[in-house]
């Protein structure tokens, strides 16, 4: 399953891929694709979250699109990557310190709130459309309780 929301006028979207298949895969790199040139736009850099607690990694020809879009010179939002797991979160964080920079500012959180503060903290503004957001992902996906 792949849902999103987003409101492109706010810089904002919340994506959540929970076991995707290739199609929404598909859709997911379009979403990506959709937000380079998004800060040229708004003056401000886009606020993502990725909720990412049933993340599986994509094929080889995802990931070669998928590291192709997010190196774009105009791809350069702040992404709250959301799991639970303390371990693969500080995984992350080593791999990307050993990596080049992106464009793109990725935290790696616990959970909705925690990334939703990040992401205030990066824009230095309240988001309150990006817990709408949260809510109608939750909503679309059939998940009543916030995605831990």
């Amino acid at each position: 399953m792949y849902v999103s929301a987003r409101d492109e006028r706010l810089g904002l979207a919340v994506w959540y891929p929970s076991r995707p298949t290739a199609a929404e895969w598909d859709q997911h790199l379009k979403d990506v694709e959709d937000v380079i040139g998004w800060s040229k736009k708004l003056g401000a850099r886009p606020a993502i979250m990725l909720l990412a607690n049933d993340f599986e990694r994509p094929d080889a020809r995802t990931r070669a699109r998928l590291t192709e879009l997010t190196g774009a010179p105009d791809y350069d939002p702040h992404v709250a990557f959301v799991n639970s797991n303390a371990m693969l979160r500080g995984v992350l964080t080593v791999f990307s310190w050993m990596h080049r920079s992106p464009n793109y500012e990725m935290g790696f959180l616990a959970d909705e709130d925690a990334g939703v503060a990040w992401l205030e903290e990066r824009r230095k503004a309240s988001l309150p459309m990006l817990r709408t957001l949260l809510y109608e992902v939750r909503r679309k996906s059939g998940t009543a309780a916030p995605l831990r």
